[in-house]
């Protein structure tokens, strides 16, 4: 566990995920949960070493699986976006294959059978602000990178926590995402509002200008690439296409490039098809 402020902490030695920890007194804010079993018993171990808390909060800044698979072990109120409630109370407890956020960092024998997905106990719609004696928070909503998508201010100490806002050496997620609103976050992540701070993304911990620049690029690049696919067939073998070329522009690790070809086809694929049920609906 590292304190990279008063009081706000950040763990990013687990597999999956950084999680993030804010606390006031005898109040806590959690942010995310680790996946595996032994990664959430170490982070339990570190919660129980910040102290004896009355009021315990947990964030969820987005709903992928390997996000919300771990959050009951903290026995924590649980938080999250109003669309979060949706998309959890829909989730299956049955897990199989096709129910997967696909080309998430683990494998499928790791999850059992049967899952109680957690279903928030508290969630807000646009933004939230949790004013405590020794901290004060803002959630605010930030839709880009996933229509649950959750972003953590500080401002006070210049700390803020962008979940999948920003990824870096992976692909991004496409599903739940809106690619004109996210590079808008994106810019304005670069912009003036945010200089001198310190940002967290949800699986590297504290990244620098320079890969928030790399994200807008290759976003932009995803843009292109999408439309030229919606505009013309879109086939299994335009997608793969696509997602192809976009694993070119990114500086990864080639163990996993099987993993990220499946996350980049998954995740273009359910971008496609709900841009096409919104245009059916007229939104």
């Amino acid at each position: 566990m590292q304190e990279i402020a008063d009081r706000v902490f950040i763990d990013s030695t687990f597999q999956d995920n950084t999680v993030g920890f804010i606390r006031s007194g005898e109040k806590l804010l959690l942010i995310d949960a680790p996946f595996r079993l032994e990664d959430q018993l170490s982070w339990c171990r570190e919660i129980n070493k910040l102290g004896h808390f009355k009021e315990k909060y947990l964030l969820l800044l987005d709903t992928h699986i390997d996000r919300t698979y771990g959050a009951h072990a903290a026995e924590a109120n649980i938080l999250a976006h109003q669309n979060a409630v949706e998309i959890l109370e829909n989730r299956s407890g049955t897990i199989r294959q096709q129910d997967l956020d696909f080309g998430i960092d683990m494998v499928v024998k790791e999850i059992p059978t049967n899952i109680h997905w957690p279903i928030p106990d508290l969630s807000y719609s646009h933004d939230l602000l949790i004013n405590w004696e020794e901290v004060q928070i803002t959630i605010t909503h930030q839709p880009g990178a996933h229509l649950a998508g959750s972003w953590v201010h500080c401002d006070a100490k210049q700390i803020l926590f962008v979940g999948d806002s920003v990824v870096v050496n992976q692909p991004p997620f496409f599903a739940w995402s809106d690619l004109g609103k996210w590079l808008e976050e994106i810019r304005w992540l670069l912009s003036d509002r945010f200089k001198n701070y310190t940002i967290i993304n949800g699986r590297n911990g504290i990244i620098k200008t320079k890969s928030i620049e790399k994200q807008h690029d290759l976003l932009l690049r995803a843009e292109t690439l999408i439309q030229e696919v919606m505009q013309s067939e879109s086939s299994p073998e335009n997608i793969k296409e696509a997602a192809v070329a976009l694993l070119k522009k990114i500086n990864y690790n080639r163990e996993f490039k099987d993993l990220y070809l499946d996350r980049l086809i998954w995740g273009i694929k359910h971008y496609i098809q709900r841009h096409d049920l919104n245009l059916e609906a007229g939104h």
